[in-house]
Parts: structure tokens; sequence; C-alpha cells
């Protein structure tokens, strides 16, 4: 690698070699930028997984009482999925080596078949007000 150095009295460009501290003080500064990178990557991967573990909570027993006796059904008839998907989510970090590991090689797990919630009316204890221009799907 070279630098371009610009004389000032002249305004000739004159191009030179890198000296080794220079040459060290950039790889030092590839580097670093590469660790962050690696860190941003896995603090996502680490949001993402928190957040799809958060989403699939209401998915496991025991079930809130107002729970449709079709949708437990449906949770049930796919119980071990779940089950495997959320412990494929636990393990990525020991599975893909963090903090070292490479975070672009992650696989993630396959989500089961979700319940069918459509139409479903949310819990009393959901408090959901709708948002201006709000045009509801489900009466």
């Amino acid at each position: 690698m070279s630098v371009i150095e610009i004389d000032c009295s002249t305004g000739e460009a004159i191009e030179r070699p890198l000296t080794p501290a220079e040459q060290a003080a950039l790889d030092q500064a590839h580097a670093e930028a590469a660790g962050q990178m690696k860190a941003d990557q896995w603090a996502e991967v680490l949001r993402i997984r928190g957040a799809e573990l958060s989403q699939t909570d209401w998915l496991i027993e025991p079930w809130p009482a107002d729970l449709s006796d079709r949708i437990a059904g449906e949770i049930h008839d796919n119980e071990q999925g779940w089950a495997d998907f959320r412990q494929g989510l636990r393990d990525l970090p020991q599975t893909f080596g963090y903090p070292d590991g490479e975070p672009t090689d992650i696989v993630w797990p396959m989500l089961p078949p979700a319940p069918n919630v459509v139409g479903t009316h949310p819990p009393p204890y959901v408090q959901f007000t709708p948002p201006p221009n709000f045009h509801a799907l489900v009466p």
C-alpha cells in the first residue's frame, strides 16, 4: 500500500510506500473496525433472539385462562416444534461460538406452524387503543 503526499510549495503529488509504523497503525485500525463490526452483528443477533423468545413465550404452558381451546389445541399439536425452535434460539450463541464466532454463519432455527389466531380478539387484559385512521380487519 502507498500514500500520496502533496508538496504544498510545488503542488506536486508524490507517491511513497507506507512506513512500517503507518502500516501497523492501518492494520490495527482495520482489526479494530472488524472487531467492532462483529460485536455489533452479535448484538443484533442477540437482540433478535431475545425478541423471538419474548414473542413466543405465550406458546409455552401455562396458557392464559381465556385462550381458546382451538388455539390451545393447535399449540399442543406443535408443542415439540415450538420447544425445539425456542431451544434452538437459546443455543444460538454457544452453537455459533459467541463472541468469537462469525455471526454471519448463523443458521436460524425453523419456525413451526403458527397457531391460527386471525379473527380472534385480544384477551380482555390486553389494552388496545387504536391509532387515528385505524381500520380493523376483524369485526
